[in-house]
């Protein structure tokens, strides 16, 4: 009997603990006004064809997931539109958008699109407000994400102490 009211609470623990993380993180993404969450394989295709005339972001989450609520605090510091799409929801969609930008889905997920095609990319906790901000600000895509990796390379060199 002990070991099912045990049974019972971690159960009642590991519940809440995704009810609460799956709220918190629908707050963040709902602190910016200016979200809007794709729907259908038609308004995906809309959001390529329209980045042919200005840069378009896309942010791939998934409300259950404690690494997606934080990276929802980091896109809900971002201004302007900001695209969504619900991954528990909306399996169809990821995998358009693996299909159409070459990239493996991972979530959560950000995309800036361009040209009707993706420009840079970032998964989990690497969806930072600030490089995100940075890159928008520079008008930059490939050879932005490009200068990035090199500079990170750069500072984990030997000469640094900080590489192997």
């Amino acid at each position: 009997m002990d070991s099912f009211v045990i049974l019972l609470a971690v159960f009642a623990v590991i519940l809440g603990y995704r009810f609460f993380n799956r709220n918190r993180a629908k707050r963040h993404l709902m602190s910016n006004s200016e979200n809007v969450e794709l729907a259908s394989l038609t308004d995906l295709e809309s959001l390529f064809t329209s980045s042919e005339q200005s840069q378009k972001l896309l942010f791939l989450h998934d409300p259950w997931c404690p690494i997606s609520g934080a990276a929802a605090r980091e896109v809900s510091e971002l201004d302007g539109v900001v695209h969504l799409i619900d991954v528990s929801k909306r399996h169809d969609l990821s995998r358009a958008v693996e299909s159409r930008t070459g990239v493996r889905h991972e979530s959560p997920q950000f995309f800036v699109i361009s040209g009707g095609r993706q420009i840079w990319n970032a998964s989990h906790y690497d969806i930072q407000a600030n490089d995100i901000r940075e890159l928008l600000s520079v008008g930059g895509g490939e050879e932005v994400a490009e200068a990035k990796v090199v500079k990170q390379r750069a500072e984990l060199t030997p000469e640094n102490g900080d590489g192997a």
